[in-house]
């Protein structure tokens, strides 16, 4: 019998899904996730659009706009709706909203009145 040890380090203060055991090689897993943005949403008003700025690695400078009408405002509500999007992975930890993705950049993140 062989033994197989493995030591995985969380280099975020993000609690982040992983799949060690997958069959087929997923690119788009979080496993080669190079890249991160954090949203610090500590005094922001909740009870207002969510206003989501991001593009493409392939064509930084062209601007995309989402603005998400007021739901349940938490953050957690804010995740789920971002996680829609298909643009990355946002998770939350505390008053930090993150997104990770190495196909789109997360410019701007905000509440609007």
């Amino acid at each position: 019998m062989t033994n197989i040890n493995l030591k995985i380090v969380n280099n975020t203060t993000a609690q982040l899904p992983i799949s060690i055991l997958g069959v087929v090689n997923n690119p788009q897993s979080l496993n080669n996730i190079n890249t991160s943005y954090d949203f610090d949403f500590t005094g922001e008003t909740l009870d207002a659009n969510l206003y989501f700025t991001y593009s493409t690695i392939t064509d930084p400078l062209t601007d995309i706009d989402v603005i998400f009408p007021p739901t349940t405002p938490t953050l957690q509500s804010y995740v789920d709706l971002l996680n829609t999007l298909n643009v990355g992975y946002f998770t939350l930890s505390e008053n930090i909203i993150y997104m990770f993705s190495n196909d789109f950049i997360g410019k701007l993140l905000r509440t609007v009145p």
